[in-house]
C-alpha cells in the first residue's frame, strides 16, 4: 500500500546515524553471552574426540563425577559409536569452577578403536583411500549442469584455457566463541546464546529437548560476530541445557579457541579443472568443468560456477568429498567466493590471451544491463574511479623488486528479505517501544530499527526505545544471509504505521482535520495541506490516556561499516586465513589465534567505500556482497605485478614466490 512506502524526503533515512550500542559497547557495559552470570551459576566443559576418525568403545564417567565440585557429568556418545573428526564431542562436566570442570573433563575415560581417516581431498579421492566413515564412500556426485552444446563453443573458439583452480578451507573466527548459558525453570528453559537467530534457536532446542517450543526462551542482547555459523543450540548447547537440568543450577559453556576451530563450522574448499573457449571479438564461446570440493565429514561443497558472467555452452560436473574434518556452515554468501575466484581468475587468463583490458572484456561477457544487473555501468563506473586507465599489461616492468598491480572482479548476492513481525506500544508521556524478535550480530540492527520508526512516526530516535533479541517479542527470522535489514525494516514501517493510524484517528477531532489527512513530522501531528492544524507529538500521545497501541540505505554509516568488515574478511581469505590439518595424524596444527593467521590493523589497506543509493529497490542486504570478490581481484592484482597467475589461494609469499619462479622458467600457462 502506498502509506507504507519509504517516504521521498526522509529526515533520517541514508543519513550517517552513529552506532547507538556503540557506548555501551565502548564502556564495557554491553551484555554478551560470555557475560552472563546467574545466581548459583556452574561451568560446563565439553570431553572431545582426539582422533580424526575413531570408535568409542567405552566411556566411564566415575571417577568424574566424584572430582571435586563436579554437579553433573553426561555421556554424549554411546559405547559402539563413531566419531568422525577431531572435536567430535563424546561427554561433558559441570562443576562449580572452569578450573575444576577441566580437571574433571580429564578424569572421563573414554577407550577408543582408532579407525583409518582421511585428511585432504586428493587423498579421499584415491580409489585406494581409506573410508572417512565405516558406512559412506568418500565422494558423492553432485550438481550436473549443462547448456548449449560445447563441441560447437570450442569450435567458435579463438583461443582456449585449460587450467586447474583451487581456494581452501577457513573457519569463521568468531570473536565471542560459540556458548550458551542455560538455566531451568521447572520445565520451562532460559538460554542466554550467542546466536544469529533467536526464534530458529528455541526451536532447535525444543526439538532436541522433547519440549514444547513455548518453554524455550532465548535471550541474546548483544553478540560478537557468527558469519553463518551460529543458527542452532549446537551440541554445546543442547549439552549445557542436560548439565543444567541434571544439576539443578545454571550453567554456563563457552567454547575455547581450540574448539572453536574444530567444531563450529567452515567455508568449504573448492576446486576446478576448467577448460573454456573465448572467440577473436573477446566474448566467451565454451566452459567445461569438473569440480570438487569439501565440506568435511559427510558434508558437501557446492558453489556457483561458472560465476556471473555468459557463457553459452556449458557444462559442469561437480563432486562432493568427504574427509575426516568438522563440518561446513555457511559463510558469508556460501559458495560465492569460491566460484568467484574460480571464475575470476579464468577471466583475467582469457582476456590476455585476446588482447583486451580485463575491465572491456568482462563488461562484454556480463548480463545486460537491467534493474537488478548493473555490472555494466559499475564496471565503467568503478574503473573511472580507481584510475584504472592507469594500469600496465600484466606484469609490472618498472625496475627493482616492489611491483604494483590493479585487479578487477565482481560479484552477484541476493539479500532480500525473508519476512518479519513487529509490536509498537506509542504511550501516553510520548515515549514509543518497538518490540521485534530479531538480533543485532554487531552489524547495526538495533540502530537500523530505531532509525525506522524515528522517521515513520516523525520523532527524535531519542524518543525511542528498541527491545530486540529475545523469543518473548515477535516473530523475526535469523541474520544471515544479508537479509536482516531487508526484512526488519519493512515490518518496522508498516507496525509504525499502523500505530500511528490509530495516534491519527484519536488526534483528527481535535485538530479539526480528517485523520488520513495528517502527517506526522519534527516532533508534531499536523495537517498535510493547514500545518497550522497541529499538535505536539507529546501533547497528541495524551490523547491516548492509558491505552497503549498497537535497496534503500538505511544507515548509511553502518552501510560502510559493513562494506569495510567484508572487504577485510576477504582480505583474510586471500592473504592470511588457511585450517592446516597433518596428513598423518588428521589433526590440526593451527587451532589457535597464534599460528591461524589474520590481518592487524596495519595490515588493513585504505579501503574506499562508495555507496549507490536505490530507494526504487527498497531494502536489501550488504554484508555478504563485499566479501565475494575482494579476494579475486586482489589475486588479479599480484597477476598484474608479478607476471604469474597464482591460481589457487591462499596467496601466501611462499606460493606467490614458487609462481614467480615458475613464470620465469617457463610460465605458469
Amino acid at each position: 500500500m502506498a502509506k507504507y512506502t519509504w517516504p521521498e524526503k526522509p529526515t533520517l533515512l541514508s543519513t550517517r546515524v552513529v552506532r547507538l550500542d556503540g557506548p555501551d559497547k565502548v564502556a564495557g557495559r554491553a551484555r554478551y553471552t560470555y557475560d552472563i552470570n546467574r545466581p548459583g551459576m556452574i561451568y560446563g566443559r565439553v570431553v572431545r574426540s582426539p582422533y580424526p576418525h575413531a570408535r568409542v568403545t567405552s566411556i566411564d564417567l566415575a571417577a568424574a563425577q566424584k572430582a571435586p565440585g563436579v554437579k553433573a557429568v553426561v555421556a554424549y556418545r554411546n559405547p559402539g559409536d563413531e566419531v568422525h573428526y577431531q572435536g567430535d564431542p563424546v561427554a561433558a562436566v559441570a562443576a562449580d569452577t572452569e578450573e575444576r570442570a577441566r580437571d574433571a573433563a580429564r578424569l572421563v575415560r573414554v577407550r577408543w578403536e582408532p579407525l583409518p581417516h582421511v585428511s585432504i581431498e586428493a587423498q579421499a579421492m584415491d580409489a585406494a583411500a581409506p573410508k572417512w566413515s565405516t558406512t559412506q564412500e568418500n565422494t558423492r556426485p553432485g550438481v550436473r549442469q549443462e547448456t548449449g552444446n560445447l563441441e560447437t563453443g570450442f569450435n567458435d573458439a579463438a583461443h582456449v584455457v585449460e587450467q586447474t583452480y583451487s581456494t581452501h578451507v577457513i573457519t569463521h573466527v568468531c570473536l565471542e566463541t560459540h556458548g550458551t548459558v542455560c538455566e531451568w525453570d521447572g520445565d520451562k528453559l532460559t538460554a542466554w546464546v550467542s546466536t544469529q537467530g533467536v526464534h530458529q534457536c528455541a526451536q532447535g532446542y525444543a526439538q532436541a529437548l522433547g519440549i514444547p517450543q513455548a518453554s524455550v526462551r532465548v535471550i541474546t542482547q548483544y553478540m560478537g560476530g557468527g558469519f553463518g555459523s551460529k543458527f542452532a543450540p549446537d551440541s554445546q548447547g543442547i549439552i549445557c541445557a542436560k548439565l543444567a537440568k541434571l544439576a539443578n543450577a545454571p550453567v554456563k559453556l563457552m567454547l575455547d579457541r581450540k574448539e572453536e576451530h574444530l567444531d563450529t563450522g567452515n567455508r568449504p574448499s573448492a576446486f576446478a579443472h576448467i577448460r573454456a573457449g573465448v572467440s577473436a571479438e573477446g566474448k566467451l564461446t565454451a566452459f567445461d568443468g569438473q569440480s570438487w570440493g569439501t565440506g568435511g565429514a559427510g558434508a558437501g561443497s557446492n558453489f556457483p560456477l561458472p560465476y556471473l558472467y555468459q557463457f553459452p555452452n556449458r557444462k559442469r560436473v561437480h563432486t562432493d568429498v568427504y574427509i575426516n574434518a568438522g563440518q561446513q556452515r555457511a559463510m558469508r554468501a556460501p559458495g560465492h567466493p569460491q566460484g568467484c575466484f574460480l571464475t575470476e581468475i579464468l577471466m583475467d587468463e582469457l582476456a590476455d590471451r585476446v588482447k583486451i583490458d580485463p575491465v572491456e572484456f568482462r563488461i562484454r561477457n556480463a548480463p545486460p544491463i537491467a534493474p537488478n544487473a548493473q555490472w555494466i555501468k559499475y564496471f565503467q563506473e568503478g574503473a573511472r574511479r580507481f584510475g584504472w586507465e592507469k594500469r600496465h599489461p600484466t606484469g609490472d616492468p618498472t625496475p627493482g623488486p616492489i611491483k604494483t598491480g590493479m585487479g578487477v572482479s565482481a560479484h552477484l548476492w541476493g539479500g532480500a528479505g525473508r519476512g518479519s513481525t513487529a509490536h509498537v506500544d506509542i504511550n501516553p508521556d510520548g515515549s514509543v517501544v518497538v518490540k521485534c524478535g530479531t538480533q543485532d550480530l554487531g552489524t547495526g540492527t538495533r540502530t537500523i530499527v530505531t532509525i525506522v520508526a524515528a522517521e515513520t512516526l516523525g520523532v527524535p530516535m531519542n524518543a525511542i526505545t528498541t527491545e530486540i533479541g529475545d523469543t518473548q517479542y515477535p516473530f523475526s527470522g535469523g541474520s544471515g544471509g544479508s537479509t536482516t535489514a531487508a526484512s526488519v525494516s519493512p515490518a518496522i514501517r508498516v507496525t509504525c504505521t499502523d500505530a500511528l493510524d490509530q495516534l491519527f484517528a484519536k488526534v483528527a477531532p481535535t485538530v479539526g482535520v480528517q485523520a488520513d489527512d495528517l502527517v506526522a513530522e519534527g516532533g508534531r501531528i499536523r495537517g498535510a495541506t493547514d500545518a497550522s492544524k497541529s499538535l505536539a507529538w507529546k501533547d497528541a500521545c495524551k490523547l491516548l490516556g492509558t491505552e497503549p497501541d498497537c535497496g534503500l540505505i538505511v544507515d548509511r554509516l553502518t552501510a560502510e561499516s559493513q562494506v569495510y568488515g567484508g572487504v577485510i574478511a576477504a582480505i583474510n581469505f586471500a592473504l592470511y586465513e588457511d585450517r592446516l590439518l597433518d596428513r598423518v595424524t588428521g589433526q590440526m596444527v593451527n587451532p589457535n589465534m597464534e599460528f591461524y593467521l589474520l590481518a592487524g590493523m596495519s595490515d588493513v589497506p585504505q579501503i574506499d567505500v562508495v555507496l549507490n543509493n536505490m530507494p526504487e529497490r527498497g531494502v536489501i542486504g550488504i554484508g555478504e556482497p563485499p566479501t565475494v570478490s575482494t579476494a579475486s581481484a586482489i589475486a588479479n592484482a599480484v597477476r598484474n605485478a608479478t607476471g604469474a597467475t597464482i591460481r589457487s589461494l591462499p596467496l601466501h609469499p611462499h606460493k606467490v614466490l614458487a609462481a614467480i619462479e615458475q613464470q620465469r622458467a617457463g610460465g605458469t600457462d
